[in-house]
């Protein structure tokens, strides 16, 4: 009987052992599968934080340009009203200008036409 128990306790041992390795290897399966997952996760991650940051940098170089040209039109406004005395354009000051077909008669400049 001792040795029916002890041979009990032995198949006992194995198929703990056994019960281990396939645990240990599930476990280390399971962790690389898991591993893998979060590289690509992360790799999808990248790649959109990457183009996002591509449009921003692109919406800022548009925005510092926008900014450069408004700065100097606003400048330009500011020097034709202090240094010419210039004013904006009313209506009532702009004249269309024909353009007659006479190949003959020298075309006139707007600024020079004595109307």
């Amino acid at each position: 009987m001792k040795e029916k128990v002890l041979d009990m306790c032995m198949d006992a041992g194995r198929l703990g052992a056994a019960i281990f390795a396939v645990s240990l290897a599930s476990s280390i399966l399971i962790f690389h599968v898991w591993n893998e997952y979060q590289i690509t996760h992360l790799g999808y991650e990248i790649s959109r934080v990457t183009n996002e940051h591509r449009e921003l940098v692109e919406e800022n170089r548009k925005l510092s340009i926008e900014v450069a040209v408004q700065g100097r039109t606003e400048r330009m406004a500011e020097v034709a009203r202090t240094r010419f005395g210039l004013e904006p354009v009313s209506p009532d000051q702009i004249r269309p200008i024909q353009l007659e077909s006479n190949p003959s008669k020298p075309m006139v400049h707007a600024a020079l036409d004595p109307r």
